[in-house]
């Protein structure tokens, strides 16, 4: 892989960030391209993606349901835009799309398998699933489906540590005790991506679930932010009236929580 070009669309949100950062110290080529990708746009878009050769694009561009709930922005940013990708890029092009454990509705109750049928109804996770079945069977290409945290140098990053840590030493929030999850953070993502490319100079179309095999509530996680970055703010245990539970069976399983706060903390 040494040898590619890695492209980032979307190099300013939280995942293009780590993307950015972590494949720059190991020596890699980085092109940040991020135009926002928008009917008007979409000619001179497409015509950027055919001009791509020998190279990684990972799309690191998606709306998310915390900044955004206007069901078209929605679509244009996590459907139509893989959809794009998959027309206008190279078949020799890798594509890694990142997508997410809200493809699920969480009303199954266990953790979801690979093999289970992707069933989120609301906007987001809708058009999430519509991003994945867009790629589906396109060679070089890769969907990571996790959830993933991490830090954020965007003041209006909506992310659950980056939130966590905008508040003051003393503040009381809120980690909801009936919230699990499995997910990894943005550093462990980009570690999972290396390793996966190093071992695959090309391949078949491939979904892939990552995750740890302990689950955390929102409690547990916002308790280890809080200790590890000695944010010393009150944490409030709060049980909402629904559960939430998207956990993922993850096929990769990754190193848990803790160390991965800590290798974020490090570096």
């Amino acid at each position: 892989m040494r040898n590619k070009e890695i492209v980032i669309l979307g190099s300013a949100g939280m995942l293009g960030q780590m993307v950015k950062k972590y494949f720059s110290a190991a020596g890699h080529s980085i092109t940040c391209f991020d135009n926002r990708f928008n009917y008007e746009n979409r000619p001179a878009y497409g015509a950027y993606l055919r001009s791509l050769r020998n190279a990684v694009v990972f799309n690191c561009i998606g709306k998310i349901k915390q900044k955004t709930d206007d069901a078209g922005d929605l679509l244009q940013a996590n459907a139509i835009l893989p959809a794009e990708l998959r027309n206008g890029l190279h078949e020799d092009v890798i594509l890694i799309h990142p997508s997410t454990d809200c493809v699920f509705n969480g009303e199954k109750g266990l953790p979801y398998a690979v093999t289970d049928e992707a069933d989120a109804t609301d906007d987001y996770g809708w058009s999430k699933r519509l991003g994945e079945v867009v790629l589906t069977g396109r060679a070089n290409t890769l969907i990571p489906r996790v959830s993933i945290i991490g830090p954020d140098r965007n003041p209006l990053g909506k992310g659950l540590l980056a939130w966590v840590m905008s508040n003051k030493p003393g503040t009381t929030i809120k980690g909801f005790t009936n919230h699990l999850w499995n997910g990894i953070t943005t550093l462990e993502w980009c570690r999972q991506i290396d390793d996966f490319l190093n071992k695959n100079q090309s391949f078949e179309f491939t979904l892939k679930q990552y995750g740890t095999t302990e689950h955390y509530t929102k409690y547990d996680m916002v308790t280890l932010f809080n200790d590890l970055f000695d944010l010393k703010l009150q944490i409030e245990p709060i049980e909402t009236p629904s559960m939430v539970d998207r956990r993922l069976t993850p096929e990769i399983i990754c190193k848990s929580l803790p160390e991965q706060l800590k290798d974020i903390k490090l570096g």
